[in-house]
């Protein structure tokens, strides 16, 4: 349930609902650290650094507790230590130096493949801690790995869990077209890997902010209308969005406003009264090409839709 919340963008539904539940858990297995996990991630979602701070610290790392006591290692924990950790990264939290605990479980299980979700969560530990040796080191077991099995399993870190490990790995040294050069591609393969579409949101949100970090605005759109498509709501309410929507929603407009200020100064000049359906079509041509020149993000539908209307308005009230 946690998971399509987050989906559907209910942050306050979700911190409501588990935050009811959580007197439930005390008797539970390392589950209770995932769910601890949601709601620490519901608090961040909604700018509450502080709170999901405070649930890692007291709730899903509390190395005193039993759980902890009996193992401190459990698979699923590094993942959401992993995850909760670079998506307040992505979001500008400094959260010192609470890497060096996960990339010390991570590169324990350097050469363990019986996971693939955790593999690609433990190079992003790895790169997170700056320890690029063995965040190399286990994307070339992994390429060993895939080159010998012939099971299932190679399979799905061929597909998924390579370029998810090596994109994480290149957007930790800042290196944005790499990741899209990696990631892109291999996008719509994440799935092989495991884990939810919420979990998995975590490199869709690597990708989206190589995305803006490069200035590619088409991919940038491209990547967000996705992200809807696979069933993600009210993202302007999600911090993990809410910048890059803003940067594409400033350039929509900016678009918008250049595409019509052009075709109005094109419909008004003089040469342009009078002219016949045939030159219209010339005109409307070489007015497509030079508002593209211009601005790229005018193959959207709807500005080219907004343009069109507003040129049909133009035409008819001239003489």
């Amino acid at each position: 349930v946690a998971h399509v919340q987050i989906m559907q963008g209910r942050l306050d539904d979700g911190v409501s609902w588990l935050t009811d539940l959580s007197g439930n858990w005390s008797a539970a297995n390392h589950i209770v650290h995932h769910l601890w996990w949601h709601l620490a991630l519901f608090h961040a979602e909604r700018g509450d650094v502080a709170a999901a701070l405070d649930y890692y610290d007291n709730r899903l790392r509390d190395l005193d507790s039993p759980l902890m006591q009996a193992m401190s290692d459990f698979y699923v924990d590094i993942q959401n230590d992993a995850a909760l950790w670079q998506r307040l990264e992505l979001c500008g939290v400094d959260i010192g130096d609470r890497w060096n605990p996960v990339a010390d479980l991570a590169a324990a299980r350097i050469g363990n493949h019986r996971s693939p979700f955790t593999s690609a969560h433990c190079a992003l530990a790895l790169a997170a801690a700056g320890r690029f040796d063995e965040a190399n080191e286990l994307t070339a077991r992994i390429r060993d790995f895939v080159g010998e099995d012939d099971g299932p399993l190679g399979a799905r870190y061929a597909m998924a869990v390579l370029p998810a490990s090596e994109a994480a790995i290149a957007h930790r040294k800042q290196d944005y077209r790499q990741v899209i050069d990696i990631l892109l591609p291999a996008r719509r393969n994440l799935w092989q890997m495991g884990g939810s579409h919420a979990q998995r949101d975590l490199f869709y949100q690597l990708l989206i902010d190589s995305a803006a970090k490069s200035g590619d605005r088409d991919l940038l759109i491209l990547l967000l209308d996705e992200i809807k498509a696979i069933g993600f709501e009210h993202m302007t309410e999600r911090s993990s969005y809410a910048d890059a929507i803003a940067m594409t929603h400033w350039n929509r407009t900016c678009a918008t406003i250049i595409a019509v200020t052009l075709l109005t100064a094109f419909v008004f000049c003089q040469s342009a009264w009078g002219i016949t359906p045939a030159e219209e079509k010339i005109m409307s041509r070489e007015f497509r090409v030079a508002v593209m020149k211009q601005v790229r993000l005018v193959t959207d539908w709807q500005i080219n839709d907004y343009v069109s209307r507003v040129g049909k308005r133009i035409l008819a009230v001239l003489p």
